[in-house]
C-alpha cells in the first residue's frame, strides 16, 4: 500500500466513528428535516405533473390536427414523449417517498403514463402505414383517450393537494399561478385546434367559423382576466411572475388571431398570417413553460428556505459533533494538501526526470521542511541532468564539426595526393632509358617524390626526394622539393655544367623555415654512356650491369636544408645499354614484419641480386611483392617509392 492509501483507511476508519457519533445525536433533527425534504419532492412530482398536462394538452392539438386535410400536418415522431416522461418523474418522485398515499398516486399516475405510451405506440404505428385516411379515424379516439386521461389528471392533482395541504400563501400563490398557466394553455390549444378547424372549411362556412372564432377569442380573454384577478390577490412577485405571460397574450397572441381572422373574413390568401398566428401560438407555449419553470424554481428556492432552517436546527444540536468533524476534515485537508499530494507530485516529477523529462517545473513554497529538502535536491538533481544533457549536446555537436572538418581535410588530401601523382611521371621510354617505377605512400599524401626528364644533348636527368616526416606536412615539402630539384636539373647546360653546383644552389635556397629532406639527382648521358650524380643524404643508388654485377654508387652527403652553406660531391659511373639503375627511397628497406623487424638494406640489395636478369617491369613488381610479403598485414610505416633506369 502507499502512504495515500494507508491514510485513507485510518482517516476512514475515524471518519466512521464520528459519523455514527453525528447520526446517534441528530436523529430527531433529522427527522424534521426528511419532512422538510419530502416537501421538496412532492413539490417536484407536484410540477412534473402540471408539465405532464400541458404537454398533455397540446399532444392533444398535434393529434386532432393528424390527417390529409389542407392545414393538417403528420404524426409527429415525438408525439406524448413529452408528456409520458413527465408523468413518469411525477410517479417516480411520488413512489420513492415513504407514505402510502403519496405512492399510491404515484402508480395512479405511472399507469396514466402507460396509457399514454400505449396510446402513442398506435398512432405511430397508423402513422407508418403511409395512408393519412387511416390516420384520422384513430387520431380522433385518441383525442378522446386523451380528455379522458386529462380528467384523471386533474383528479389525481386535486388529491395531491388536498393530501399535502396549502397552508402556506405563497406555495398558495405559486398555485394559483400554476392553475392559471394550465387553464390559458389549455384554452390556447383549444383555440388554435378550433380554429385550424375553421379554416379548413373553405369559403362556405367562412361567417360561421368568424363567429365561432370570436367567440373562443373572447373566452381566452375573460379566462386570462378572471385568473389574472385572482393572482392579484397575492403579492407583487407573483403578480410579477404571470404579467409577462398575460400581457403576451393580450399584446401578441390575440392580435395575430385578429389579423388571421380579418385575412379570412377577406378571403384573402391566409398562409402568411396563418403562420404568424401559428408562430404566436408557439411562442405563447414557450413563454407558459418558461413561466412554469420560473414557477418550480421560486417553489424550489421557498421549500429550500424551509429545509434550511431544519438543517440549520440539526447543525445546532450537532455542533459540537460537527465541530470534530470539521476537525477531522480539516486534517484530512492538511494531510493530503500539505504531505501526501506534494510527495505524490514530487515522486512523479522524479518519475519524469529518470525518463529523461527535464522540463523545468514552476517553484513551489512547501509547508513541511522535510519535503522542502526533497524538492530542493530534486531540483538541484534536474539542474545537474540538464547540465550532463547540454554537455552531451555539446559533445555530439563538437563530434559533429570534427567530423565535418576532418571531411573537408579529408577532400583537401585528396585534391593534394591528386597533384602530388600528377607531379610524378608514368613509367616509358625517355630518351632510349626505359623507367619503371612502383610507389606507394603511407598516409594519403606523401614525403617521397621523383621524376625522370629528357635533358638537351641527348641526356635524360632523374631525380628522387625524401622529404623528413610523413603525412600533409611532409606531401606540402616534397611538392616544393620536387619542383626545386627538376629546376636544379634544367639548369644544367650540355656541356661543362656542374651537378655539384646545381644542388649546391637548390641547399642554399631552400627555406629554413621548411623541412629538410633527402635527394639523389642524376644526369645519365646516352650519346656517352656514363652517368653523373649527387647524393644529399638520400639511400645509395644501385647499378646493375647487363652481366648482373651489383654495385652501390654514390659517396653520401647532407640532405637538403640541413646547411646552408653544405659542400656537395658530384659522382660519375658507366652506364652502358643492358645496365639497370635502381634508386630507392628508405621506406623500402625500413618496413617491419609481424614479428617486428626490418626489412633493411642489405636484404634489399641480395633482392637486386637474386633478380638481376629481370626486366624493369618484372623487377619492379617482384619488389612490390617481396615488401607486401615482408609487411603481411603490418600497414607499411614509410613511404616506398622506387625508380628503375634501363638503358635500351
Amino acid at each position: 500500500m502507499n502512504i495515500r492509501n494507508t491514510l485513507s483507511v485510518l482517516l476512514s476508519i475515524f471518519g466512521l466513528t464520528l459519523m455514527t457519533l453525528l447520526w446517534a445525536q441528530g436523529f430527531t433533527a433529522y427527522q424534521q428535516y426528511r419532512i422538510s425534504s419530502e416537501r421538496i419532492t412532492i413539490d417536484l412530482a407536484r410540477n412534473d405533473l402540471l408539465s405532464g398536462m400541458i404537454h398533455l394538452q397540446n399532444d392533444r392539438t398535434r393529434i386532432e390536427l393528424t390527417g390529409d386535410d389542407a392545414f393538417r400536418e403528420a404524426v409527429p415522431d415525438d408525439l406524448l414523449e413529452g408528456s409520458i416522461e413527465a408523468l413518469q418523474r411525477a410517479s417516480g418522485a411520488l413512489s420513492g417517498t415513504g407514505r402510502a398515499r403519496l405512492q399510491e398516486l404515484g402508480a395512479a399516475i405511472g399507469h396514466d403514463a402507460a396509457l399514454l405510451s400505449q396510446y402513442a405506440d398506435e398512432l405511430t404505428a397508423m402513422s407508418r402505414s403511409g395512408d393519412p385516411g387511416a390516420i384520422r379515424v384513430p387520431s380522433l379516439a385518441a383525442v378522446k383517450s386523451v380528455d379522458l386521461v386529462l380528467e384523471r389528471l386533474l383528479v389525481e392533482a386535486l388529491a395531491l393537494l388536498v393530501e399535502v395541504g396549502m397552508d402556506d400563501p405563497t406555495m398558495g400563490g405559486l398555485q394559483m399561478v400554476r392553475n392559471y398557466i394550465l387553464a390559458v394553455n389549455n384554452a390556447l390549444q383549444s383555440d388554435r385546434a378550433l380554429t385550424l378547424q375553421e379554416l379548413e372549411n373553405g369559403p362556405v362556412s367562412r361567417p360561421e367559423a368568424i363567429q365561432r372564432i370570436e367567440e373562443r377569442l373572447r373566452a381566452l380573454q375573460a379566462s386570462e382576466r378572471a385568473h389574472m384577478s385572482m393572482v392579484e390577490l397575492f403579492d407583487e412577485e407573483i403578480i410579477a411572475l404571470t404579467s409577462e405571460l398575460s400581457g403576451f397574450v393580450r399584446t401578441t397572441y390575440v392580435p395575430a388571431e385578429l389579423r388571421l381572422l380579418r385575412a379570412f373574413e377577406a378571403g384573402q390568401d391566409i398562409t402568411a398570417v396563418r403562420q404568424d398566428w401559428i408562430n404566436a401560438s408557439d411562442a405563447a407555449v414557450a413563454l407558459l413553460n418558461a413561466t412554469l419553470v420560473s414557477v418550480f424554481a421560486w417553489s424550489q428556492a421557498h421549500l429550500g428556505a424551509e429545509q434550511d432552517k431544519a438543517r440549520s436546527m440539526l447543525q445546532r444540536l450537532m455542533a459540537l459533533s460537527a465541530a470534530v468533524l470539521l476537525m477531522f476534515a480539516l486534517s484530512l485537508y492538511i494531510v493530503a494538501r500539505h504531505i501526501v499530494t506534494p510527495l505524490e507530485r514530487l515522486r512523479t516529477r522524479m518519475i519524469d526526470l529518470v525518463e529523461g523529462d527535464l522540463a523545468p517545473a514552476g517553484r513551489e513554497t512547501f509547508w513541511l521542511a522535510d519535503i522542502r529538502a526533497i524538492a530542493d535536491g530534486l531540483r538541484v538533481f534536474r539542474i545537474t541532468a540538464v547540465r550532463r544533457e547540454r554537455l552531451a549536446r555539446e559533445r555530439l555537436l563538437m563530434h559533429a564539426q570534427i567530423a565535418e572538418a576532418h571531411h573537408a581535410l579529408q577532400s583537401d588530401m585528396k585534391a593534394a595526393a591528386k597533384v602530388q601523382l600528377a607531379q610524378m611521371p608514368p613509367p616509358g621510354v625517355v630518351g632510349q632509358i626505359r623507367f619503371s617505377t612502383y610507389f606507394a605512400p603511407s598516409k594519403m599524401l606523401a614525403g617521397d617524390t621523383f621524376d625522370f626528364l629528357e635533358l638537351p644533348g641527348h641526356r635524360v636527368g632523374l631525380f628522387q626526394a625524401d622529404v623528413a616526416g610523413h603525412g600533409a606536412a611532409a606531401g606540402l615539402v616534397s611538392v616544393a622539393a620536387h619542383i626545386g630539384a627538376r629546376r636544379a636539373l634544367r639548369s644544367l647546360k650540355p656541356r661543362g655544367g656542374s651537378l655539384a653546383d646545381a644542388i649546391k644552389t637548390l641547399n642554399a635556397l631552400w627555406s629554413p623555415e621548411m623541412t629538410y629532406f633527402t635527394l639523389v639527382s642524376i644526369e645519365l648521358d646516352v650519346r656517352k654512356n656514363r652517368g653523373r650524380l649527387v647524393q644529399a643524404g638520400h639511400p645509395h643508388p644501385v647499378l646493375i650491369r647487363k652481366d648482373g654485377v651489383v654495385t652501390r654508387l654514390g659517396r653520401g652527403g647532407l640532405p637538403i636544408g640541413v646547411m646552408p652553406d653544405a659542400e656537395f660531391e658530384e659522382f660519375s659511373f658507366a652506364f652502358e645499354p643492358g645496365d639497370k639503375l635502381i634508386v630507392f627511397s628508405d621506406g623500402i628497406y625500413e618496413n617491419i614484419n609481424d614479428s617486428n623487424e626490418i626489412y633493411t638494406e642489405e636484404r634489399f640489395i641480395r633482392f637486386l641480386g637474386d633478380h638481376a636478369a629481370c626486366t624493369t617491369e618484372e623487377l619492379v613488381n617482384k619488389a612490390r611483392y617481396a615488401l607486401e610479403a615482408w609487411s603481411g598485414d603490418q600497414k607499411i610505416s614509410d613511404d616506398v617509392s622506387l625508380v628503375v633506369a634501363e638503358r635500351v
